[in-house]
């Protein structure tokens, strides 16, 4: 008995492509200037100095860490997804 992949080829390319972003925007490594947990954490005034923002800061940090490794484990997901898409397309069956 041969395994299926679980999701399309494309949406596990869409998927990929967006779990990267998430990924590398949510937590520190992102290159960009848009730390999002980074700066909760450090209580960076343009995320906290507002009436309107949260109370505890730490708290959406982590939050924002854990959608970012959320975000990694689905980009894993996603990219073997591709990986079984590919070999199934070249006449590969997959087996446990």
């Amino acid at each position: 008995m041969g395994l299926k992949p679980f999701v399309t080829f494309e949406n596990s390319i869409q998927w990929t492509f967006i779990s990267v972003f998430g990924a590398l925007i949510l937590p520190v490594v992102c290159p960009f200037r848009s730390q999002i947990g980074y700066g909760f954490d450090h209580e960076w005034e343009v995320f906290t100095g507002s009436k309107n923002d949260p109370e505890n800061p730490h708290q959406v940090a982590k939050v924002c860490y854990t959608a970012a490794i959320v975000f990694a484990a689905l980009t894993l997901l996603c990219g073997c997804q591709i990986g079984v898409h590919s070999r199934v397309a070249k006449g590969g069956n997959i087996h446990l």
